[in-house]
C-alpha cells in the first residue's frame, strides 16, 4: 500500500543517487587514506579517515531509518533523515568541481 506516491519517488531517487555515489566516495576515501599517510598530524588524519570512511555505514543506517520513519508516517523525520548523506556528498562534489574548474 503506497501512502504517498511523490514521497516514494523522492526516497527511491535520493537513495539511488546515494548508492550510485559510492564509487566516487571510494575514490575520495582512497585519496584521504593516501593523504593521511603523508600527514604531519596523526590525530587529524585519523579523524579525516574515520569521517570519510563512515559514509557507507551512515548510508545503510539512513536507508533503514528513512523507510522506518516512512512506514510510521513520520514524513518530516523521514525527509530529514534522508538528507544526512548530503553531509558527505556536498564536500566531495564541491572538491571535484573546484578541482576541474580551476
Amino acid at each position: 500500500m503506497m501512502k504517498n506516491r511523490s514521497l516514494i519517488i523522492l526516497i527511491w531517487a535520493s537513495q539511488l543517487f546515494y548508492v550510485l555515489f559510492l564509487p566516487i566516495w571510494f575514490t575520495f576515501f582512497g585519496l584521504t587514506v593516501i593523504r593521511s599517510e603523508q600527514s604531519q598530524s596523526p590525530f587529524l588524519s585519523a579523524a579525516a579517515e574515520y569521517i570519510a570512511g563512515a559514509y557507507p555505514v551512515v548510508l545503510l543506517a539512513v536507508i533503514v531509518l528513512s523507510w522506518s520513519a516512512y512506514r510510521k508516517r513520520k514524513l518530516k523525520k523521514m525527509i530529514l533523515i534522508n538528507t544526512i548523506p548530503i553531509l558527505w556528498i556536498a564536500p566531495i562534489l564541491i572538491t571535484f568541481l573546484v578541482a576541474n574548474v580551476l
